[in-house]
């Protein structure tokens, strides 16, 4: 019977597991009955033992052997450090704690630290389930199944606390989030430590940093730190251990214990005289004619006295000692390096590894490497030397890895500094050959890595930085100058300005912005986002943290590049509410927002509104556009950079596609010909590189930015039975190599892999296509072959953008609302594959549309808890297929993996309403009822959805990383809905009309009607009116008041609102109802019934329909016990019509509203905006009438009890500005503003109020009253003769510097907010002393967002 491996439990008894073993395979489990079971022979024990003590790596068998023999008294125990006790205190303490707590040990390279974290794992491994990670920390989803296993022990009935060693310094937050996910996945129960994270940090770095803030006055005060630090210096104490154990050793090795030399350093506390005499043997070696031993010692010394970690496989150094022709015969390793064998220790990590070879010390290392130096061998000989004669063409991936970090690798300074940020310009590698030799060694060794591992970007990159005028600058595009002007006129700005680059895919866009950020990185605080723009509160700290450099006495603009479309505002009020919550006074900008966005769609809407006669007129836009075209400068440049690689680099150059095809103008000529190697592909029997490079192309040609994981791509690679061995990616990938790069985004990610260029991939795409192998294939195979059944996070986005994102039409349409139904991929595969046949266009539009369906169906099939795919399917399958059946199938199926999704919900609303709505079919009544029916029950589903995750988000979610507004489509659906249904029933038979307009009831014309079981539907017809009216009284309400702040709202949900309120209301006026029900119907065929519709007419109606609502709402209110909101539309009413130059009585409306109650809570806000309309002062008022602080304050509470929820997250539109005047005309509707601006009464308002730049128009600023007011610890104030009252900012980095201000004042359903806030301060010209307005400051609080913003 096989033995079962034991695990410690809580109560320190022993598990034992069936099998257990099999399941790790990152993890190096230490087992509470590690070696008990084994018989080990004695020659086992005594190699491992002197091994271990001449320099060899700790193995868990040291630890056990030193434990025999203590036991049987043939030996003492393993040599405990300082830090030992001090470790386990902190780890026994750590259990008291939940979910992943952590314990560090700092250490410098060569004192112990490891074997220090080795051993006290071994003695903590009777007491918790101990592991080693043997894999890289960043598998973080791999290794949490694996720890909570461990964990389990494989059940949940004896749970035990893991402790974790890993020996590397990383992001521990995503492997702590990765574990609790797993915890939570398997549903289990813990009230211990899931795991303890012992992380084991060699860095003198580290160490620095820590010893610093330890030392920092109050930092250590009663806080129990979670760190241990080992250096390479000994205590008293330890000395006398380390003498003991010398007897011991002397006694039991003799003469051989004077080699050990691992031992010895440490007992003779890291001694320089030690090292000199260890390595005297070194002290004959000349510079010429070296043996290939002395060679190999040399290339061991250099890569271990710079690459902590690293050793040579024990086959490469015998196969290069073959050609020492001194040494005949099959000798070992040992024999062929005398006399310097005692140097180096070979040592395996398991059996099934090959032995590896170091020296014996790093300490022994780095002073042979300077005994070499010093005898006229050089370290860039040494490292030329090794990698030309060493290293083969191709080197393993570790070894590659060690070679990368040799030459590469940039260590923190060692100048004092504490900050992360403060790196090395080059590995210590070359800046000690820059120091001790010179640059043009330094370049040399780079040169031959570069030429010798040239797929690599590391080796270049460094040569490039180290070379000194060898070569021209990076290029510059036209729009790089632009940019940095408008960034240096940003600089005097206040806020957070901002600068757009709108590129197209494949140009270069983002390496021009870098390019920027580079190039100003010594002016200003550079930046790049790499999360989600969505975490704004997160990224605001950061960005002020930088902008503050930690204090307030040093501050430097930030320059943030963000290489993504998104709303500005949320990041940009963020970033204000942190300078205001520190308190911090500014009169520079805290950040110049660099915003670098990759749109057709952007750049033809861009273009669009600059071509607009005027638009540009005055106006430095904030923007630059780059296009995949070149200027005449541009290409003289290129042509002299192709001539300097040419020289450089040979043949070679002519695969360096990126450059290429930029140099060649995006030539689709260079395309073809790069991608020649495609032309004989054919359809049946792909090779998996074949396969791979389809997958590639289609990846990249749909989803920018994407890419697959070196590492996936060679397990695919693997099912390829011609290629044997351990082969690169590159080789593998023949012919095609040349059409891909490998990429890394930092040392600590895997490799990445995508085609060389985007129309490289688009091209490899089509060219497969025309060779039989269609997108729709390949898609299908990705899915089915390339995917494991658990993808990637990342991955997994690629996919969902692949098969679910729609793109902006391509039509020419500017609308931001104007997407394409599918993903461009499912597009395509409907419109490429139409093309392939033309015998029957009709059955063929079916076949096509199929294929992307069985896409769709594949995806959703394997990604069995996604939502987005069945919900594309159920699209694809209701408006191309016209299948209703399929599409209902799927948008259930959509709705059973997440049923409180609201916007997953409207799929099936949508498929009952399409149906609806085909014209193909002759539906009768009851059928169309039938569907409207299920259309209306999906939609108000969907509603009650999107009001409880409305609700829920505001409890729970107050400080979220972005506020979601309420989700609408239900209500507009069921709009849709009855829309539909009006017109069918209606033309079908005109009674239905009478019926659905209640006014006659429906059971009185059964029989004209035609069926009588058309009663059963009663019930939804008698309710539809009512309905219908509650609906549009909540997007009149909705868009009236506010706009959102993430894109326009769509024009045609306020039209098609207002059609059906208009078709259900009727437009007769019943001559049976009595006068205020006729009065109410006339209002409501005017669309004016509320205060919203009644604020909103000027936006759709004319001047004399206005003077109709006047007219009804004065009727009304001149009846006794007429409601309070009669009386407040009544004014509001007049209001409007007031700036029409139509003759308004001008009647004291403040003592009829005084002797008003305050209406009803739903109408309150309303009341109280014109309260404050009807009191606010005029110029020659001493002092106001009335306790405007207390005005502001109830219509702000009116406010947030009627509207907050329903608004939040959206911007409040101004209803009114203040302008010249005493009476209620002085008042300015918005509308009237935007016919200024606009010079267009029939155009749509498109006005983006919160960049403010309409108000730099003259013809707008004569109809506003300038405010005057103060900024004062971020708050905005409006004087009025003595008395002052604070108001909101339409923009908060307004208010960053304190001081004199003016304004423009407008009212929105939430009270007066200031816009257009412009600061004054006092210039002196001789002895004249005058108040100016800041020019700057009209610029930056109008047009930093740009005129553009407007559009975009």
């Amino acid at each position: 019977m096989a033995r079962r491996p034991a695990l410690s439990t809580s109560m320190g008894t022993k598990l034992y597991v069936e099998d257990i073993e099999d399941y790790f395979t990152v993890l190096d489990v230490i087992y509470a009955d590690q070696f008990e079971e084994e018989t080990i022979d004695q020659e086992t024990v005594e190699q491992a033992e002197e091994k271990f003590l001449r320099g060899a790596p700790a193995e868990w068998l040291n630890f056990h052997i030193s434990d025999l023999a203590e036991s049987n008294g043939t030996g003492s125990s393993f040599i405990k450090r300082d830090g030992y006790k001090r470790l386990v205190q902190q780890i026994h303490k750590r259990r008291n704690y939940i979910g992943t707590p952590t314990v560090k040990l700092l250490h410098q390279q060569g004192c112990g630290g490891t074997t220090l974290a080795m051993q006290v794992l071994w003695e903590m491994r009777k007491t918790l389930r101990c592991a080693a990670l043997m894999g890289s920390p960043l598998e973080c989803t791999k290794i949490a199944k694996e720890v909570v296993h461990l964990f389990t022990g494989g059940s949940k009935d004896d749970l035990n606390t893991v402790l974790l060693l890993i020996n590397e310094e990383f992001i521990l937050e995503h492997l702590q989030d990765s574990i609790m996910a797993e915890i939570e996945e398997q549903q289990i129960d813990v009230d211990i430590p899931v795991v303890i994270l012992f992380i084991c940090v060699r860095s003198d770095h580290a160490i620095l940093k820590t010893e610093h803030y330890r030392e920092q006055e109050g930092f250590m005060k009663g806080h129990d730190s979670d760190y241990v630090i080992l250096k390479r210096t000994l205590s008293d104490t330890e000395k006398e251990k380390l003498d003991t154990k010398k007897e011991e050793l002397s006694r039991k090795y003799g003469a051989k214990a004077s080699l050990f030399h691992g031992f010895n350093i440490l007992h003779s506390n890291f001694s320089q005289d030690y090292i000199q005499e260890a390595c005297a043997v070194l002290n004959t070696v000349g510079r010429k004619n070296k043996p290939p031993k002395t060679q190999l010692l040399s290339f061991l010394s250099l890569l271990n006295a710079y690459v902590p970690g690293s050793y040579l496989l024990e086959s490469d150094c015998l196969d290069f000692l073959r050609h020492d022709n001194s040494l005949q015969g099959d000798l070992s390793l040992v024999t062929r390096m005398q006399p310097f064998s005692h140097l180096i220790i070979s040592f395996q990590h398991d059996k099934s590894c090959e032995k590896r070879i170091r020296m014996a010390h790093p300490m022994i290392a780095k002073h042979c490497t300077e005994l070499l130096a010093i005898a006229g061998v050089p370290r860039s000989d040494t490292a030329r030397n090794f990698l030309l004669r060493f290293c083969p063409d191709e080197v393993s991936p570790c070894l590659l890895g060690f070679i990368k970090d040799l030459l590469t690798k940039r260590e923190h300074k060692k100048d004092g500094s504490i900050e992360d940020s403060d790196l090395e310009k080059f590995s210590t590698l070359i800046l000690h050959i820059n120091e001790i030799e010179d640059k043009n060694q330094s370049a040399s060794v780079l040169k031959v890595a570069s030429k010798k591992f040239d797929k690599n970007s590391l080796f270049p990159q460094a040569l490039a930085l180290d070379s000194d005028g060898t070569g021209s600058s990076f290029i510059k595009r036209d729009g790089y100058k632009r940019l940095v002007q408008q960034i240096h006129k940003r600089r005097n700005y206040i806020g957070t300005p901002t600068v757009k680059l709108l590129h197209q895919q494949g140009c270069g866009g983002t390496t021009l912005a870098m390019q920027v950020l580079w190039e100003m990185r010594k002016t200003l605080r550079c930046a790049a986002l790499m999360g989600s723009p969505l975490e704004c509160t997160k990224i605001a700290k950061e960005v002020v943290h930088l902008f503050t450099g930690g204090s307030k006495d040093d501050l430097n603009t930030v320059l943030l590049l963000i290489n993504e479309e998104f709303i500005l505002e949320h990041l940009q009020d963020s970033i204000m509410a942190e300078i205001e919550e520190q308190q911090i006074d500014v009169d520079i900008p805290v950040v110049i927002l660099f915003i670098c966005v990759r749109s057709d769609h952007a750049i033809l809407k861009t273009e669009h509104y600059r071509e607009q006669e005027g638009f540009m007129k005055g106006h430095d836009s904030d923007y630059v556009i780059l296009k995949r075209t070149l200027s005449d400068t541009e290409k003289e440049k290129l042509d002299t950079k192709k001539e300097e690689l040419s020289r450089k680099y040979g043949a070679k150059a002519s695969q360096f596609h990126g450059f290429n095809i930029l140099h060649s103008n995006f030539s689709q000529d260079y395309i073809q010909e790069a991608c020649a190697v495609l032309n004989t592909v054919g359809r049946k029997n792909k090779p998996p590189k074949t396969q791979l490079l389809s997958f590639l192309s289609l990846l990249n040609a749909y989803v920018p930015g994407s890419y697959l994981l070196e590492s996936d791509c060679l397990d695919f690679l693997r099912h390829d039975n011609s290629l044997q061995g351990d082969l690169s990616l590159v080789t593998r990938m023949q012919p095609f190599s040349h059409l891909i790069i490998s990429f890394q985004h930092d040392k600590s990610c895997e490799k990445r892999i995508r085609m060389a260029h985007p129309m490289i991939a688009k091209h490899c795409t089509e060219l497969l296509a025309i060779a039989g192998v269609p997108r729709s294939d390949t898609a299908r195979n990705f899915l089915r072959r390339f995917c494991p059944d658990e993808v990637s996070p990342c991955l997994f986005g690629f996919i969902k953008d692949l098969l679910t994102k729609r793109e902006h039409k391509k039509d020419g349409s500017i609308e931001d609302s104007d997407l394409e139904r599918f993903s461009t991929l499912i597009l395509h595969i409907n419109e490429m594959e139409d093309k392939k046949q033309k015998k029957s266009a009709s059955v063929l539009k079916v076949e096509d549309k199929n294929q992307s369906a069985s896409v769709l169906k594949v995806a959703s099939k394997k990604f069995d808890k996604n939502t987005l795919f069945p919900q594309a399917l159920a699209r694809l399958c209701y408006g191309e297929l016209e299948d209703y059946k399929e599409a209902e199938f799927w948008a259930k199926e959509a709705i059973k993996r997440d049923p409180k999704k609201s916007f997953i919900a409207d799929t099936l609303g949508q498929v009952h309403k399409n149906h609806l709505r085909n014209e193909k079919l002759s539906l009768k009544p009851r059928q169309l009822l039938q569907l409207a029916q299920k259309a209306i029950e999906a939609f108000e589903h969907e509603e009650k959805l999107a009001e409880e995750e409305h609700r829920k988000s505001l409890t729970e979610n107050e400080k979220s990383k972005v506020q979601w507004s309420l989700n609408t489509r239900g209500q507009f659906g069921f709009l849709q809905v009855c829309n539909i249904l009006f017109d069918k029933l209606a033309n079908l038979n005109e009674t239905w009309k009478q019926v659905l307009t209640k006014n006659v009831p429906m059971g009185s014309v059964l029989e004209s009607l035609g069926d009588n079981k058309l009663f059963r539907f009663h019930h939804l017809i008698k309710n539809l009116r009512d309905e219908v009216e509650k609906k549009f009284v909540f997007f009149d309400t909705f868009l009236t008041y506010s706009q959102s702040v993430m894109k326009k709202d769509k024009s045609y949900v306020s039209k098609t609102a207002a059609d059906c309120f208009k078709k259900y209301v009727g437009d007769s006026v019943p001559e049976h109802n009595d006068r205020l029900q006729q009065t109410f119907q006339k209002l409501k065929q005017k669309l004016a019934i509320t205060s919203a519709g009644v604020l909103s007419c000027l936006d759709r109606t004319c001047t004399s329909d206005i003077e109709h609502i006047i007219k009804w709402w004065e009727e009304i209110c001149q009846r006794n016990h007429f409601p309070t909101d009669a009386f407040v539309n009544f004014i509001l009413a007049k209001i409007m019509l007031s700036n029409k130059n139509k003759a308004v009585s001008s009647s004291d409306y403040k003592n009829d509203l005084k002797l008003r109650k305050p209406p009803s809570s739903a109408t309150q806000p309303e009341y109280h905006l014109l309260s404050l309309l009807l009191f606010w002062p005029t110029d020659d008022e001493d002092k106001p009438v009335s306790d405007l602080n207390q005005l502001i304050k109830d219509a702000s509470h009116a406010y947030e009890r009627e509207y907050k929820t329903m608004f939040r997250s959206r911007y409040l539109r101004p209803l009114f500005f203040l302008g010249p005047g005493k009476t209620v005309n002085r008042f300015v509707p918005r509308r009237d503003l935007e016919i200024f601006w606009t010079k267009n009464a029939l155009e749509e308002s498109n006005t983006n109020w919160k960049n403010e730049s309409i108000f730099r128009d003259s013809i707008v600023e004569e109809h506003l009253l300038k405010v005057e007011g103060a900024v004062r610890n971020y708050r905005v104030y409006a004087r009025f003769r003595g008395t002052e009252v604070e108001v909101e900012a339409n923009r908060r980095d307004s208010l960053c510097k304190s001081g004199q201000v003016s304004f423009y004042l407008g009212f929105t359903i939430k009270g007066p907010v200031a816009f257009s806030v412009r600061r004054k301060f006092l210039v002196t010209e001789g002895e004249i002393q005058r108040q100016t307005e800041e020019k700057l400051e009209e610029l930056c609080f109008s047009a930093d967002l740009g005129t553009f913003s407007d559009a975009y």
